[in-house]
């Protein structure tokens, strides 16, 4: 994009900023740009773009849609239906193609204000021009919104941070604990206690002070108060003594508090977002994006979505009535959890009870101890929303060991008593919306808050009984265990389908999605399944009073169905032997109710289908037919030769599988797990989708973070570290791609770090300069540490029986007794993506260091090390961007009649064809003319005044 394109966007962007947040705002215009979907996987990634285009998204149409998503605004021409001569607004002169190239632009908040969006043909031709008449309806709606009669209470983040307020804290929870160990009361009456006590000390220590009418910058200190109250007071001091003998010393006191203010705000400041960086990356760090996220969208700060918002019935009439809506959320609900599992009494009987050891028993039997309780509320997640009693998981890491030995007595008294807190049998149910139309039930998701105190009582439980069941768990199941991730399962069905590919193999696969599957287990089995783990009955009594639902095995025996099988010989990467080696099947990965089944043949994987849908359903399951789909691998068809023949793909047998008179969709691409699969095998949509995502979450922090000037540039770069590129990487362990995809993400990479240090393309700056200032590595090398990581990770991974897991398996499998079919072309596997990676790096013996953990992670972050950012980076950057101004005023000298020379016609090249710059001296090719235009060249910038100046010398001649 050139650089009036940037300007205008900037100048635009400028004026949108001075508008007020809550005000809506319609822009108009010819924006000479173009949107457009090119499949129905980027529609789902974008709020901005309706689904009626007309085009595909051009150069203009990213930064068309990169304004949108920055300010929240929606295009009102996509989503109309209309005729395609009533969407497009004009014509290309040359191919005489109609496009949309005229918008009209409105808030999101806004958006059901706008009732159609059309053009007009006539009035083109009253006016004389060659853009249609584009005219909008809004109907503004205004509407009061209900104030909460009762307000939570709120405690300061700041406080509750205060080594003072938590020792006072805790100091006035311990005269409580005599009431702890009253075995006068019920554990009700002693519960009720304790969130008394914890309520009033927290409200009278931790509460947000009244006096603070608006909500505080989290930043801010007390001490940083005190010296802007301090300068304040300085001021009014200095004001009152204007034209007397005092004025310059209250003009001087008053200086040096604003001078002391500054200093300590600009620090706090500082230390504040160093903060804000070690909690997002320790975040990421510990697999727990969804707290990376929410703290993004803290900073962000979003609008609050407006509650009660109209739904429809069953019947697709439209509820205005905040109470008629109520009771069809609780109809919905009511419907969505009450689900009724019928299951066949002699199939429950058939679970046989696993003999449990004395010492084992007793184990699990016992009273909860103090440190169980005190390990159990270190696991507890901070930041995360009570139940009805308001308690906190962080008031109660507050409370300290007063806490602790509460909680411990409490506990006790349930394990003794088997009775449960009444309190602990109320949730609150809140709604999230997922997708689609916000009018429809059924595009929301609930979410049950319960005690936080139940849940720690939870954790115990589940902290006695974890080994116990992951030993038991099938191997292909990495949902909700230690070690294990999404990263396993994407990693195994991707080097499954690129083997196959490899040896033009079939392979058919089926996506299973579990309808309700969690609300859907039958109590009775569970406690049976329970027993069958050899979880001891006093704690499935436990779990009965909790009425938590835990993990289940599914086992399917009636289906006699082969997974696919290949062979695991030797650790010999690239160098299978056909002598030594064991062949495995891999039927099936399972991710929590996630589940992916892949077979050999389509009559294998339509027996697994109908064997599945009869085994879930006699045990009170049903599959999702609508959200479960199938896919087949690519496979050409091959010449006597066995030669590969382009083009011509393998008919594959129709698979017409049907499912409660509901045909299962098939697919050529498919998200699991959050990466993309396609059955050619290439990266391209998955890319897309990467970018289209980190574009997003870029974009979510330009106003809050990238155009902040108070925040340095090492604190952004860590921020953008942590928060762009996990999204922009995630599975790039598992990808083989192309020198174009790689040029595609570091373009995207480059954008960034540019908007982030503020140049522009028109300023000039290279990439390598951009990665020498910012002290950032190529996103390549970041990619190619990933994938090593995650190669040496595999290679030292272990099951439960200390034997080869299936990701190491699947690593270094192999078909032994095949050959490879000709004529297949280039294509580069994972494997050989590694085997580069391990000659960039200079790693000599990678089965040895790759066991060596931290050997390994030395090797390969080696070239990835952060450095610090340039000393005089902002310098460099001025001096850059007056460059720029000096090539704009020439750019614009020439318009006005300066004639542009050749700069091989003004330079004399000598009998080698090397030409001799005029200033520096330096001899190049005349291929070098451009690239010694853009360096530094000081002797130019030097030139006498009589001459002209090295811009116009290269650039117009003399």
């Amino acid at each position: 994009m050139n650089d009036d394109s940037q300007k205008f966007y900037n100048d635009l962007q400028d004026v949108i900023n001075q508008i007020p947040t809550e005000d809506m705002y319609i822009i108009m215009g010819d924006f000479n740009a173009r949107v457009g979907w090119n499949n129905q996987q980027q529609q789902n990634l974008y709020n901005s773009i309706g689904p009626y285009t007309v085009d595909i998204t051009n150069e203009n149409g990213e930064k068309l849609i990169d304004l949108c998503t920055i300010n929240n605004l929606i295009v009102t021409n996509t989503f109309f239906k209309h005729k395609l001569v009533h969407q497009t607004s004009w014509m290309h002169p040359g191919n005489k193609q109609w496009h949309m190239i005229d918008y009209t632009f409105v808030n999101k908040k806004f958006r059901s204000s706008i009732e159609d969006c059309r053009m007009y043909r006539k009035a083109a031709g009253a006016i004389g021009t060659d853009h249609h008449l584009m005219r909008i309806k809004i109907k503004l709606h205004f509407r009061s919104r209900r104030k909460l009669v009762q307000k939570k209470l709120v405690y300061d983040p700041i406080k509750m941070k205060n080594d003072n307020a938590l020792k006072q804290f805790q100091k006035d929870l311990i005269p409580t604990l005599s009431d702890a160990t009253d075995k006068t009361i019920s554990i009700d009456e002693k519960y009720d206690r304790f969130v008394e006590h914890m309520k009033t000390n927290a409200e009278k220590i931790l509460k947000i002070d009244k006096n603070k009418n608006r909500k505080r910058k989290e930043w801010l200190t007390d001490e940083i108060l005190e010296i802007v109250e301090k300068k304040a007071t300085a001021f009014v001091n200095w004001q009152n003594h204007r034209g007397t003998k005092l004025e310059i010393e209250y003009a001087n006191k008053y200086k040096r508090l604003r001078k002391l203010a500054k200093g300590k705000i600009e620090k706090r400041q500082e230390e504040y977002w160093d903060e804000i960086c070690e909690e997002i990356e320790s975040s990421v760090k510990l697999n727990d994006p969804a707290n990376a996220f929410n703290i993004i969208r803290r900073l962000g700060g979003k609008r609050k979505r407006i509650k009660n918002m109209p739904i429809k019935d069953k019947h697709g009439k439209l509820i205005l009535n905040s109470a008629d809506q109520l009771e069809r959320w609780r109809e919905f609900f009511g419907d969505l959890l009450n689900v009724s599992t019928a299951v066949d009494l002699q199939l429950i009987d058939q679970i046989k009870i696993t003999r449990i050891e004395k010492n084992e028993e007793e184990r699990q039997s016992i009273q909860p101890t103090i440190s169980e309780v005190r390990k159990a509320l270190n696991q507890m997640k901070s930041r995360k929303a009570p139940g009805n009693d308001e308690i906190t998981a962080d008031l109660l890491k507050a409370g300290g060991e007063p806490v602790i030995k509460w909680l411990h007595e409490i506990f006790s008294d349930i394990w003794k008593q088997e009775e449960m807190i009444e309190e602990w049998n109320l949730a609150i149910l809140i709604k999230l919306f997922k997708k689609g139309d916000k009018q429809l039930c059924e595009n929301y998701r609930g979410i049950s808050l319960l005690s936080v105190t139940s849940k720690l009582f939870s954790r115990i439980i589940l902290n006695r009984i974890q080994l116990l069941v992951n030993r038991q768990l099938l191997e292909a199941q990495s949902g909700f265990r230690s070690n294990r991730s999404t990263i396993d399962q994407i990693f195994i069905l991707k080097l499954c389908m690129e083997k196959r590919r490899e040896f033009n193999k079939p392979l058919f696969m089926c996506f299973i999605d579990i309808s309700k599957a969690y609300d859907s287990v039958n109590r009775n089995l569970l406690w049976k399944v329970c027993r069958q783990y050899g979880i001891s009955e006093k704690l499935v009594n436990r779990l009965k009073m909790l009425i938590q639902i835990q993990k289940q095995r599914k086992v399917i025996e009636e289906a006699d169905v082969t997974g696919i099988q290949v062979s695991y010989g030797r650790n010999d990467f690239f160098h299978g032997t056909k002598e030594k080696y064991l062949n495995f099947d891999i039927l099936a990965l399972l991710y929590a109710d996630d589940l992916v089944v892949m077979c050999e043949t389509s009559d294998d994987l339509e027996i697994f289908i109908e064997t599945f849908e009869k085994i879930t359903l006699a045990y009170g399951l049903s599959m999702n037919v609508k959200k479960t789909c199938i896919m087949t691998l690519k496979q050409l068809e091959v010449d006597q030769n066995n030669k590969i023949i382009h083009n011509h793909e393998v008919d594959q047998p129709d698979l017409d599988i049907n499912i409660r008179n509901q045909k299962v969709e098939i697919v050529n691409y498919f998200t699991y797990l959050g990466c993309g699969v396609s059955r050619d095998q290439k990266p391209d949509e998955e890319i897309n989708t990467r970018l289209a995502k980190a574009s997003t979450a870029f974009n979510m922090l330009r106003s809050v973070i990238w155009y902040r000037k108070t925040i340095s540039i090492t604190s952004r770069l860590r921020i953008y570290r942590a928060c762009v590129l996990p999204v922009l990487l995630y599975g790039s362990e598992t990808w083989s791609i192309t020198k174009t995809h790689e040029q595609r993400i570091s373009t995207f990479y480059m954008k960034c770090l540019r908007i982030i240090i503020g140049v522009n393309l028109g300023d000039r700056m290279s990439n390598d300069k951009i990665l020498e200032m910012t002290g950032q590595p190529p996103i390549e090398t970041i990619i190619r540490r990933n994938r090593l990581r995650w190669f040496g990770h595999a290679n030292r991974m272990m099951n439960s029986d200390n034997e080869p897991s299936v990701v190491k398996k699947i690593t270094f499998s192999y078909f032994p007794e095949e050959k490879r079919p000709g004529n297949s072309g280039i294509r580069k596997r994972w494997e050989d993506k590694v085997k580069e990676d391990i000659e960039h790096c200079q790693i000599k013996n990678w089965r040895k260091d790759s066991l060596n953990r931290d050997h390994w992670r030395e090797l390969i972050n080696k070239n990835v090390q952060n450095k610090p950012v340039h000393q005089n980076i902002k310098e460099i950057i001025y001096e850059y961007k007056q460059r720029a101004v000096n090539r704009r005023n020439d750019d614009l000298a020439a318009s006005h009649g300066v004639i542009k020379t050749k700069v091989t016609e003004i330079l004399v090249k000598d009998t080698n064809n090397h030409y001799v710059c005029p200033g520096c001296g330096i001899q190049f090719k005349p291929q070098g003319i451009a690239n010694h235009n853009g360096m530094e060249c000081k002797e130019l910038e030097m030139a006498s005044n009589d001459c002209k100046t090295s811009s116009e010398l290269w650039e117009y001649g003399p």
